[in-house]
């Protein structure tokens, strides 16, 4: 059978059905009786993605014997496409009778294949797999049975029985565009990023069109922050269609962290904001944008509008962050509005190390140099990871008459941004030779 998602099979279908169309259009004309041809001509116009053409053909069409699944079948997938992503409950109920008599009336068992999927749609998981594990015995690994089977599994969280589904589709049918896809999917979701992204790689070889692919490629490499990667593949992924919202706010994010000289990304994220005002990726961005390009005013209301709706440690770290570098915002109070953000943080999560690290930053900035290290050692110990406390840290236990606490930080620190941050490195090695100098000289 033919993988619905591979690109070379697509592409040969579809110029079949182009060459039909003409052909069946014809024999209609002819013979406006010729039932045959009203249902080839509909099918064909269904493959071709004209859809009120194919239900116009055969929505006042009492089907014979002979063309009642096929009926039924097209009507069950044109009103799956007719009502979109937001089924109803009515909805539900007559695709359901749709399918039921489709079923009951396809005298092919090949074609039954797609059964499952059908229910799937519906959000019947358990009739899905219940029709999936039935077929399966007759049609053994078939890569579609299998790939709905690995959706349910996905679905619920089973890591399982998702990969040992797509695993036996793939052992059938190496190349199926479908699982491989679904498989990535599956490998994101563990958290093994790169064999993640050679499995998206190879998808796409076969199927580029994939644009779910191309997503899922731009948002691991939003993950470990390759921005360049990430515009990259999207310009890639526009050669096969518009790009999604989703894939333009990825694009947006990728702008904002790299070189945007053309200002992009704003307009990007307010339109975007236009459609959701509520997203949590906009309104964070947002504020650091307008932070960036020196209008205070509109960060501090892109923060209050994400503290609001996103209530959450780093939404009150955010906000702090903005009542401390633009102290215009708040009159004269800017330094205990900010602690008083960072302390609302760690009520929620009292192991948020970036809360505890501000709080480190106001009391070395205020020259309370004690505090200033019990609050970034405690960062520190939160997350070992956190690069940047390192230098702040040693000069907070320098200053605070510790000096072997400070040499011991700066180690730590050196090894730290040794592989992944030279300008880091520097300065710390700097940092601890002026140290080891000023012990000699004493």
């Amino acid at each position: 059978m033919q993988d619905p998602f591979d690109g070379n099979a697509i592409g040969v279908f579809g110029t079949a059905n182009d060459k039909l169309v003409p052909i069946f259009k014809e024999r209609l004309d002819a013979d406006p009786e010729d039932i045959e041809a009203r249902y080839k001509l509909s099918s064909c116009y269904y493959n071709l993605g004209k859809y009120d053409a194919a239900l116009n053909l055969i929505e006042d069409t009492e089907p014979d014997d002979e063309h009642r699944a096929k009926h039924y079948e097209l009507y069950a997938d044109l009103f799956v496409i007719t009502c979109g992503n937001s089924l109803t409950e009515e909805d539900k109920e007559i695709l359901l009778e749709y399918i039921e008599a489709w079923e009951e009336a396809e005298p092919d068992r090949q074609r039954l294949k797609f059964l499952p999927e059908k229910y799937l749609r519906l959000g019947m998981e358990d009739t899905a797999l219940e029709k999936a594990d039935i077929l399966l015995i007759e049609f053994p690994n078939d890569p579609e049975l299998c790939r709905v089977k690995a959706q349910i599994y996905r679905n619920r969280g089973d890591e399982h029985n998702a990969f040992a589904a797509v695993s036996a589709g793939l052992d059938k049918s190496p190349s199926h565009a479908a699982l491989l896809s679904l498989e990535a999917l599956l490998l994101e979701d563990a958290g093994n990023l790169g064999a993640a992204v050679d499995v998206a790689n190879t998808t796409l070889e076969s199927f580029p069109f994939n644009l779910e692919i191309w997503e899922l490629l731009a948002r691991i490499y939003d993950k470990v922050g390759r921005y360049d990667e990430v515009l990259d593949t999207l310009k890639r992924a526009g050669e096969f269609g518009p790009l999604s919202d989703k894939l333009l706010l990825l694009k947006a994010v990728a702008l904002f962290e790299t070189e945007d000289p053309e200002g992009e990304a704003q307009n990007i994220f307010e339109d975007y904001m236009d459609k959701d005002p509520d997203n949590p990726v906009c309104l964070e961005k947002l504020t650091q944008l307008y932070a960036r390009i020196g209008n205070p005013k509109a960060a501090l209301e892109m923060a209050d509008i994400f503290v609001d709706k996103h209530e959450g440690p780093y939404a009150y770290v955010l906000r702090g962050w903005l009542y401390v570098n633009f102290p215009q915002l708040t009159d004269n109070f800017a330094v205990a509005r900010a602690r008083g953000e960072f302390r609302k943080a760690i009520d929620l999560d009292e192991g948020y190390a970036p809360a505890w690290y501000q709080l480190g930053i106001i009391a070395y900035d205020e020259g309370r140099m004690e505090e200033a290290a019990a609050d970034l050692q405690l960062a520190l110990d939160i997350d070992s990871n956190f690069t940047e406390i390192h230098l702040y840290l040693a000069i907070a236990y320098k200053e605070s008459g510790k000096p072997s606490e400070a040499l011991r930080v700066l180690d730590e620190g050196m090894a730290l941004a040794e592989e992944n941050n030279e300008e880091l490195y520097t300065k710390l090695s700097n940092k601890k030779a002026e140290y080891l100098s000023g012990e000699k000289d004493g």
